[in-house]
């Protein structure tokens, strides 16, 4: 699938609240990017092993998708913690982020984002090599009710 396809989604389907992308190496950040202003009701996105997602993609659907709920962005190792700051001040509908194997994640973008996004309830970092099994506990003393993976 290349970024025409997400385009023509943009283009063509604005009420789309769900989208499933995984294993798409080829779609491009601008693609998401075009989706994500045009597929303003989007709910649910999946976007693992998409590699060439990065913070812009991953800000763009904060900013323009303010009822996105569940995020899947798992082995997407461009995203950086500027991504999940622009989720924590835009999302606070976001229930459930699995960012598993994002190697630029750090502690410091998810306790940002367990702060602020109150409707978390899941959170998914297995293998994100710069989050620490500390941080993990922190965010479970801080909202008890969210479940870390």
């Amino acid at each position: 699938l290349k970024g025409e396809a997400a385009c023509a989604l943009a283009a063509h389907c604005p009420e789309l609240t769900e989208v499933n992308f995984s294993n798409c190496s080829r779609l491009s950040s601008s693609a998401i990017q075009a989706l994500a202003m045009g597929c303003p009701l989007l709910k649910t996105v999946a976007l693992p092993e998409c590699r060439l997602m990065d913070d812009a993609a991953v800000s763009s659907l904060a900013q323009h998708c303010a009822q996105m709920e569940q995020l899947d962005i798992s082995w997407c190792s461009l995203v950086t913690d500027a991504a999940f700051t622009e989720l924590a001040t835009q999302s606070r509908q976001l229930r459930a982020l699995t960012s598993n194997f994002c190697d630029s994640i750090t502690d410091a973008g998810l306790l940002l984002l367990a702060e602020r996004c109150t409707a978390l309830r899941s959170l998914f970092v297995s293998g994100s090599r710069k989050v620490s099994a500390e941080v993990v506990g922190a965010l479970q003393a801080l909202r008890p009710g969210l479940r870390v993976i």
